[in-house]
């Protein structure tokens, strides 16, 4: 899942077996942590305005290499629907 794609991309905040992982934007007070109790590699990549530029869209993907899992990350504070529209699923074949 982390391919050289995510490594080397220039959206990629890090990409390491870092024991906490926090997302947060400035100028929001919201905040999003993972603990990584088992140490493996997790790639923080930055979507809204960077891996995808039109139109609105989640703030952070998380990326766990090893479990190969994908976790989109919306820090702002409205409804559950509007939310889920701007994990746009076309997006994803886009990136892989």
């Amino acid at each position: 899942m982390c391919n050289d794609f995510f490594r080397e991309s220039e959206c990629q905040e890090f990409c390491d077996s870092r024991k906490t992982i926090v997302v947060k934007d400035s100028g929001n007070k919201q905040e999003y942590r993972v603990t990584n109790n088992n140490g493996k590699e997790i790639c923080k990549i930055r979507v809204d305005g960077c891996l995808i530029k039109e139109s609105e869209r989640c703030d952070y993907l998380i990326l766990s290499c090893e479990d190969k899992s994908a976790f989109f990350v919306e820090l702002q504070q409205f409804e559950i629907k509007r939310g889920t529209k701007m994990v746009n699923f076309k997006d994803v074949k886009k990136i892989k």
